[in-house]
């Protein structure tokens, strides 16, 4: 029961969720992680299908995130290989919009996020 109700409540938030698995090389070192689970505003939210992304990884989904201005695989690896908590803004170049996030790793070798879409946000208080 208690399982059925958290998930109604993380599949109908307005916020962004995603649960991942770190990949890492032979080395230890974080090369990629995977889409194990989302919510519908996870969609909404980047424009990516959830139902297409499960399974994948990052690299499979977003092309070329590697180039992006921000080390997404190496920030998020060291979350999931080592614990703690983060939370804050980026810019997101291969989506092109800001997120505000909280990512956390719940057990070893794992992460989730929780996020909100901040583009409009940023856009209203450049225009100040």
């Amino acid at each position: 029961m208690a399982d059925d109700m958290y998930r109604h409540i993380v599949e109908t938030a307005p916020f962004g969720y995603a649960y991942h698995e770190i990949v890492v090389d032979s080395a230890g070192l974080p090369v990629d992680y995977r889409f194990l689970e989302v919510n519908r505003s996870f969609g909404w939210l980047t424009g990516l299908d959830p139902a297409g992304i499960i399974g994948k990884t990052v690299r499979e989904v977003i092309p070329g995130i590697e180039q992006a201005g921000f080390d997404w695989i190496a920030f998020y690896g060291t979350i999931a290989l080592h614990g703690g908590t983060e939370t804050f803004e980026q810019f997101s170049e291969p989506l092109e919009r800001w997120y505000k996030v909280q990512a956390y790793s719940p057990e070893p070798g794992y992460f989730s996020t929780v996020f909100v879409d901040i583009t409009e946000e940023k856009a209203k208080a450049a225009e100040l």
